[in-house]
């Protein structure tokens, strides 16, 4: 999920992580997914889409199909090509926080 090691091993140790999901978990993900790409003109609110390129969760191509199907002029899609999935723990988490936090005072 990240490249940062003491990320990885806070991972492990925290007893409250789930490691595992379930059959009816997955399929119960992908109805939502497909959902929210049907229903994606109806966002309207402004939105910040930030991927992780070596994301081994969500893919690239699914969450781009997203951003493209969205209405909202007020969108804004980065990948991050090298990072893992939790970009905010990542060992180069300035990057993706530094641009969300320029994208929110843009809009205050």
């Amino acid at each position: 999920l990240t490249h940062d090691p003491d990320f990885q091993a806070e991972t492990r140790a925290d007893p409250l992580y789930g490691h595992t999901t379930t059959p009816r978990w997955f399929l119960q993900m992908q109805l939502v997914q497909e959902e929210v790409v049907r229903r994606a003109s109806e966002i309207v609110t402004p939105l910040l889409m930030l991927q992780a390129g070596d994301d081994r969760i969500v893919s690239a191509e699914a969450s781009k199909k997203l951003y493209e199907a969205l209405s909202v002029s007020d969108k804004s899609w980065t990948l991050y090509d090298e990072m893992h999935h939790e970009l905010f723990r990542e060992i180069e988490r300035e990057r993706p926080s530094g641009q969300t936090i320029a994208w929110l005072e843009a809009r205050s």
